[in-house]
C-alpha cells in the first residue's frame, strides 16, 4: 500500500478596517509533527494516538527510524470505526472537541478540515480547528487521543476523580495531560497573529504596487469574467474600477475581437502556458486602441486551473509610429525627388533611388562624402548667411541651386534642407530633398519669352517693343539722340495665305522676319504687331537719310521671291517712317505718324516708302 503524510491546515480571513475581505491566511502543520508534539506531551507508551479519515479508516502511525508513517486512507487495513464503534459514533456526531469515557480510559478527539483544493472559507483564531463545512470540497480528519485510567491517575494526582458510573475527568486532568502542547499552540497562535499582520502589510504593498503599475492588469474566472483589475485597466477601458468586476471580453473590446479573447483564454488554460496575441480594446472615448494581450493560467494548490491573469499593453502609439515609418520608407523609395540623409557632420549616410536617377551617382559612390561635390554653384554672401541663419533657427531652408551630374553637366535644382535634432535638442543629422527643375525652368522661360515675343516668327511683340521704345525715348531726351520707327505692311500676303494655306502663311512670315533682321543692326528692334504688319525701331539715328537707307534695304529684301514647300511666293511691302523728337515724343505719337506715312505709300503704289514732311507733322501734331 502507498504511504502518505497528511497535513492539517488552519485558515483565517484577512480583512481591512472596513471588514472587506483582503485575503486568507493559512497555517499548515504536517500531521506527523503535530502528533509527535502530542506524544511528547504525555510520553507514556500506554497512551495511544489516532488519525481517522472521514470514512472511518484508521491511519496507523508507525514509530521508527523514519518517524511517523501513514497509510493511504483508501488502503488502510484496520478500520477505526469497527474497532472503536462508540468513539466513532461520538466523533461523527460532534463538530468540535469532545471527550468520551470508554474502554477503561478517556478518548479525547477534535476535528480538522483538510481542503482538497483551495483553502477553507472560514476559520477562527479562538478555535484554530476550522468548522466542518462544504464536505464536497474538503476532507475531514479526526484526531483521537486515548489515555488509560492508570495513566490519568498518575498524571492527574489529586486532580483525578474516581470513575463512578460514567464519571468524567475534570478539565484540569486534560490540561495536565496536554500542558506542553497547549503552550506550543498558544505560541503558534501568537506567531499566527504576527504573521497575519505581516501578511496584511505585504498584501497592501502588493496591491499598491499593482495599482501603481502603468500596465493594465486583470484577473478572470473560468467563465471569462473579471474578478479584479487595477487602475490602469480602468483608465484604459473607461470603466469605473468597481464596475469592472463581472465584465467579459465583449464589455471592453470590439465584437470582432471578443471571440479572439475567448479562444486564446481557452488555449492558455488547456496548455497551462502563457499566450500573447494582438487584439483591440475600446477606450473610454469609444475609440478602438491596438493592444498586445498576455495571459497566463491561474493554478490552485491542488493543481487545478481556477482562472487566468492577464495584462494589456497599449501599442496604439507604437503602431501609429510604425505606420508613419512605413509611409516614410515608401515615400523615400518611390519619391520622384532626390533624397539624401546626412549625419551631424554633414556626411551622406543614405540616398534614395531618385537621387541616383537624377545625379547618376550610386549609393556606394556617395555614402560617407559631404554633398558639396554635387554643387556646381554654392550659396555665397547674403545667400550663404540666409541659409546658415535658417538652419540654425527654424531648422529649414529652401532655394534654387545649380547641381552637377556625374557626367559633369549642370542642372538647376530646387533644394530643401531640414535639420534633425535629438531629444536633447542637439543636431543629429540633415535631410535634403531636391528636384531637377530643368523642365520647369525651361517652361517658365518659355512663358516669359512668349510674353514678349511673337510665337510664329520669334520677333519681339508689341509688349517688348513698348519696353524697348520707352527706354530708347528716355535716352533720347537725356542724350539728345534721335529714334526712328518704320511701320511695314506686306503686299499680297493675304493671297498667299488663302491660296497656299495658313501653314504656308506662317512659314512666309518667318522668312520675312529673317530678312528683316538681316538688314538691320543688332541694336535695332524688329517686331511683329499684327497679322502682316511689322515695326522696326532704330534707337540711334544720326540723320534722316539713314532712315531712308534702311527702308530701301527692307523693300529690296522683301521683293525677292520666297521659296516655300507649297511653291514660290512673291510679295512686296510699303513702309512709312517717323522720327523722334521731330515727329513726336512718345511711342504712340511716333506710331501714328509712321502708320499714316505707310498708308500714303500704299495709295501711291506698291513697294513704296514715305517719311513724314513738315506739313504732315503739323497735321498729326496734338492740339
Amino acid at each position: 500500500a502507498s504511504t502518505v503524510t497528511p497535513a492539517f491546515l488552519f485558515a483565517a480571513p484577512i480583512r481591512d478596517p472596513s471588514s472587506g475581505l483582503r485575503g486568507v491566511l493559512a497555517l499548515r502543520w504536517r500531521a506527523d509533527r503535530l502528533l509527535e508534539s502530542m506524544r511528547q506531551a504525555v510520553p507514556d507508551t500506554r497512551a495511544r494516538l489516532a488519525l481517522v479519515s472521514e470514512n472511518g479508516r484508521w491511519l496507523v502511525g508507525e514509530e521508527g527510524e523514519g518517524g511517523w508513517r501513514f497509510r493511504h486512507p483508501e488502503v488502510a487495513q484496520e478500520r477505526f470505526d469497527q474497532v472503536h464503534a462508540r468513539v466513532w459514533e461520538t466523533m461523527q456526531s460532534s463538530d468540535g472537541s469532545d471527550t468520551l469515557e470508554v474502554d477503561g480510559g478517556l478518548w479525547m478527539q477534535g476535528a480538522a478540515v483538510l481542503p482538497r483544493r483551495g483553502v477553507t472559507s472560514r476559520a477562527s483564531f479562538e478555535d484554530p480547528l476550522p468548522a466542518i463545512e462544504q464536505r464536497d470540497q474538503h476532507r475531514v480528519w479526526r484526531i483521537g487521543y486515548f489515555l488509560p485510567k492508570t495513566v490519568l491517575r498518575e498524571r492527574a494526582g489529586s486532580l483525578v476523580l474516581p470513575f463512578r458510573g460514567g464519571a468524567i475527568v475534570l478539565l484540569a486532568v486534560f490540561a495536565a495531560g496536554f500542558s506542553y502542547q497547549d503552550l506550543r499552540l498558544r505560541s503558534a497562535l501568537r506567531r499566527l497573529s504576527e504573521s497575519e499582520r505581516r501578511t496584511a502589510e505585504q498584501l497592501a504593498f502588493s496591491e499598491a504596487l499593482v495599482d501603481g503599475l502603468g500596465v493594465p492588469l486583470f484577473v478572470k474566472d473560468l467563465r471569462g469574467r473579471i474578478l479584479r483589475c487595477n487602475a490602469a485597466f480602468s483608465r484604459l477601458t473607461g470603466h469605473e474600477l468597481d464596475a469592472c468586476a463581472g465584465l467579459d471580453a465583449a464589455g471592453f473590446s470590439p465584437a470582432e475581437s471578443a471571440g479572439r479573447h475567448t479562444e486564446m483564454s481557452a488555449r492558455a488554460m488547456a496548455t497551462r502556458q502563457a499566450v500573447s496575441y494582438d487584439s483591440q480594446v475600446i477606450d473610454g472615448n469609444g475609440a478602438t486602441r491596438a493592444v498586445i494581450v498576455t495571459k497566463a493560467p491561474l493554478v490552485g494548490l491542488d493543481g487545478e486551473v481556477t482562472g487566468e491573469v492577464g495584462a494589456l499593453h497599449d501599442v496604439s502609439e507604437r503602431q501609429r509610429t510604425e505606420n508613419e515609418l512605413r509611409l516614410a520608407a515608401r515615400f523615400f523609395e518611390h519619391s520622384n525627388e532626390g533624397i539624401l540623409i546626412c549625419d551631424a557632420a554633414d556626411r551622406i549616410v543614405r540616398v534614395n533611388p531618385a537621387f541616383t536617377e537624377i545625379t547618376g551617382y550610386s549609393a556606394d559612390e556617395v555614402v560617407g562624402r559631404q554633398p558639396t561635390f554635387l554643387r556646381a554653384t554654392t550659396p555665397h554672401g547674403e545667400g550663404a548667411t540666409e541659409m546658415e541663419r535658417a538652419l540654425s533657427g527654424p531648422g529649414t531652408w529652401q532655394g534654387e541651386l545649380v547641381n552637377r551630374r556625374k557626367g559633369g553637366t549642370s542642372f538647376p535644382s530646387w533644394l530643401s534642407v531640414s535639420v534633425v535634432r535629438d531629444d536633447a535638442g542637439q543636431v543629429s543629422g540633415y535631410v535634403s530633398i531636391f528636384s531637377d527643375i530643368t523642365e520647369r525652368r525651361a517652361h517658365e522661360d518659355r512663358v516669359r519669352w512668349l510674353a514678349h515675343h511673337d510665337f510664329v516668327t520669334g520677333l519681339a511683340n508689341r509688349n517688348l517693343l513698348i519696353d524697348r521704345a520707352e527706354l530708347a525715348l528716355r535716352r533720347t531726351a537725356r542724350e539728345g539722340r534721335q529714334v526712328a520707327l518704320l511701320a511695314i505692311d506686306l503686299d499680297r500676303f493675304k493671297a498667299v495665305n488663302d491660296l497656299m494655306g495658313h501653314a504656308a502663311g506662317d512659314r512666309l512670315l518667318r522668312l520675312v522676319a529673317e530678312r528683316l533682321e538681316g538688314v538691320v543692326r543688332q541694336t535695332d528692334t524688329v517686331a511683329r504687331v499684327g497679322g502682316d504688319e511689322f515695326v522696326v525701331m532704330l534707337p540711334d539715328v544720326s540723320r534722316p537719310e539713314y532712315v531712308e537707307h534702311v527702308a530701301e534695304k527692307i523693300l529690296a529684301a522683301l521683293q525677292q521671291p520666297f521659296e516655300l514647300e507649297e511653291g514660290r511666293a512673291v510679295i512686296g511691302a510699303c513702309v512709312g517712317a517717323s522720327i523722334c523728337p521731330r515727329d513726336g515724343a512718345s511711342l504712340e505719337e511716333l506710331l501714328q505718324v509712321a502708320d499714316a506715312e505707310m498708308y500714303r505709300a500704299k495709295r501711291a503704289g506698291r513697294n513704296g516708302f514715305r517719311i513724314a514732311e513738315e506739313a504732315v507733322r503739323q497735321a498729326y501734331a496734338p492740339v
